[in-house]
């Protein structure tokens, strides 16, 4: 394998290299060239998130940041159906992100929690046939990325323009990169196969539900920063319900020790250095080999920037409780989601708890 095709796995792919290396020598190479990746995907992100705000407006970063996330997710993995039709399905996805995000900050309430069940639902049915793919990782953060930062008039304008170039070029990336692969599931089979009997579809519904829930109680309980209600709570319901209690003590364990190391750093470091924290922490994410310690890294970067809106302190007061609150909204009302769904519909044998 030379270095091109190296640098091209994924970071599993890089670590499983790594780990079958025979000799010393030869582990050192493929770490250096990880090493040398994982580098580059920041520089890369770093560079196109700047060129992307100058050319659409700084507070359009985020757009940017959308951009960047599905064309890392989607160089190296597909939908699970037919390689044209998931080209649309991104197209959708990102108009979608153009609208829905700006509608449901616009009305708010209960019609801005219908808007965001019905987007996330929507996402989640074209972009996670296959959920053990985990791409609602990247496809509801993103949502939520936009969700989370509203923007008005001529900037929501530039958004949007941002937003359908970058579609079209992960969409195109998507068809490059997967073209080749013979995948007959269409868009209508997906349609027709749909039953709530079935674990996956339910799991679905129930994340659309519960995010876009856990958002609107947050909201009326007056939490800060939203968004990391939503995010957490995404992280945690994860498709399959035994690995869940592992994720809610890694998310809780990782939040407060990102948090403290996030306050020793802005102790120590200058002030001119702290917009360097946040690429710290990417570059440390893409070192992480477990959520636990995702979970502390990527701290890093969402405190660097609650910080220059809120202030270090109350930045930090809110990670914290945000994902409290998200971990005990998700532990009662995925309770109640099951038990009201365990008397609603009759499930085969092969139908586990979600």
């Amino acid at each position: 394998m030379n270095l091109y095709s190296e640098l091209q796995l994924s970071a599993k792919g890089s670590k499983d290299l790594i780990n079958l290396s025979k000799t010393k020598k030869e582990k050192l190479k493929h770490i250096n060239i990880y090493v040398l990746k994982v580098f580059l995907t920041v520089l890369f992100c770093t560079v196109f998130v700047g060129v992307f705000t100058k050319i659409f407006g700084n507070e359009n970063g985020v757009a940017g940041v959308v951009i960047v996330l599905f064309l890392l997710t989607f160089r190296q993995i597909h939908m699970g159906y037919n390689i044209n039709q998931s080209r649309f399905s991104i197209l959708i996805f990102f108009i979608i992100f153009s609208i829905f995000p700006y509608f449901a900050n616009l009305y708010g309430g209960i019609i801005g929690l219908l808007i965001n069940i019905l987007s996330i639902f929507i996402l989640l049915f074209l972009g996670c046939y296959k959920v053990e793919f985990y791409n609602h990782a990247t496809i509801v953060l993103s949502y939520l990325l936009l969700y989370g930062s509203f923007v008005k008039g001529d900037i929501y304008l530039n958004r949007v323009v941002g937003l359908l170039i970058g579609g079209l070029w992960v969409s195109l990336c998507l068809y490059r990169n997967h073209k080749d692969k013979e995948l007959n599931k269409s868009i209508k089979d997906l349609v027709l196969e749909f039953k709530l009997n079935i674990k996956e579809n339910l799991w679905k519904i129930k994340l659309a539900v519960l995010v876009s829930s856990s958002m609107y109680i947050g909201e009326k309980l007056g939490l800060n920063k939203i968004m990391w209600v939503g995010i957490a709570t995404m992280s945690l319901l994860t498709p399959f319900s035994e690995m869940r209690r592992e994720k809610i003590l890694n998310r809780l364990f990782g939040t407060i020790l990102g948090s403290l190391l996030f306050y020793i750093i802005v102790l120590i470091l200058p002030k001119q250095l702290y917009p360097f924290i946040g690429i710290f922490g990417g570059l440390l994410v893409g070192f992480a080999t477990s959520y636990k310690y995702q979970t502390v890294f990527n701290a890093l970067g969402a405190l660097s920037l609650a910080m220059a809106v809120y202030g270090r302190d109350i930045a930090i007061f809110t990670r914290i409780i945000d994902n409290i609150f998200a971990v005990i909204f998700l532990i009662i009302f995925s309770t109640v989601f099951d038990y009201i769904v365990s008397l609603k519909i009759d499930f085969n044998e092969e139908v586990i708890k979600i």
